[in-house]
């Protein structure tokens, strides 16, 4: 059953510089030449320090909305714990997940004023929620944190390219061996682990992709016989054959 955010948190509190819990943080890959590979961290303390001044933390439970798709967009959020997923409503009945968010994402544009997704937790999360025009003064005062958000905000754009390219592929193996890839590269400090959580469920896995149910668990059998990946419980894959798995999410 899903919980609305607002009775979740009834005493979001003000984050202070004394508190242990974990800071607001943005992370993207950069499309400057830095040095740096992969997913970088992009805030400076002061930088967020700034955005802790302006933001209230919310604790919420799994399966929390946050906002709902068309409602007025008041705040921009940033998450830094848990999972959460974007969805539209399909008149047909279905529910299409457009995106997956992890810590130090960014969530809450809108277009015309409005929420074109709907925002929910799959794990517990926290959250730091900024009223929009309180963000968009601080932008304009700060030319370097623009360019960080201007960053982060490009970063998305090339994952829901990545999606597309994802969901291109003909065969349900391939879309969710690239899909496992895509959380390890998101979540996984080292590159050659071999453990992979999936904090979200086959259905959501199978929304996202653009596969039925059924396709995404031939999928994994596949994948388990291939001995490419195993997958000791529903929220885990393992890597078992590098070599085999590189091959088959760079194969299109």
């Amino acid at each position: 059953m899903e919980k609305d955010a607002v009775s979740a948190a009834k005493h979001p509190d003000r984050k202070g510089l004394e508190s242990t819990h974990a800071e607001p943080s943005l992370r993207a890959a950069s499309f400057l030449a830095t040095g740096s590979v992969g997913i970088v961290p992009l805030l400076t303390e002061r930088e967020r320090q700034q955005l802790i001044e302006i933001a209230t933390r919310l604790t919420l439970p799994a399966r929390s909305v946050v906002y709902r798709e068309h409602t007025p967009a008041s705040f921009i959020y940033i998450n830094t714990e848990g999972v959460l997923k974007t969805f539209k409503d399909l008149r047909s009945g279905r529910r299409w997940v457009t995106a997956f968010l992890f810590p130090r994402d960014v969530f809450g544009l809108a277009k015309d004023g409005v929420y074109i997704r709907t925002a929910q937790t799959i794990t517990s999360a926290t959250l730091y929620r900024i009223e929009s025009h309180v963000l968009i003064e601080l932008l304009r005062r700060d030319a370097e944190l623009q360019f960080k958000f201007l960053t982060k905000v490009t970063h998305e754009l090339r994952e829901a390219q990545r999606q597309t390219i994802v969901v291109g592929r003909r065969d349900a193996m391939g879309r969710l061996a690239m899909f496992i890839q895509q959380l390890e590269c998101t979540c996984c400090d080292r590159h050659n682990a071999r453990d992979v959580e999936l904090p979200m469920s086959r259905s959501d896995i199978a929304s996202y992709l653009g596969l039925s149910l059924e396709s995404v668990s031939r999928a994994t059998a596949k994948l388990q016989r291939r001995g490419i990946i195993t997958f000791p419980n529903r929220h885990l894959a393992r890597i078992l054959d590098r070599a085999q798995f590189d091959r088959l999410t760079k194969a299109l």
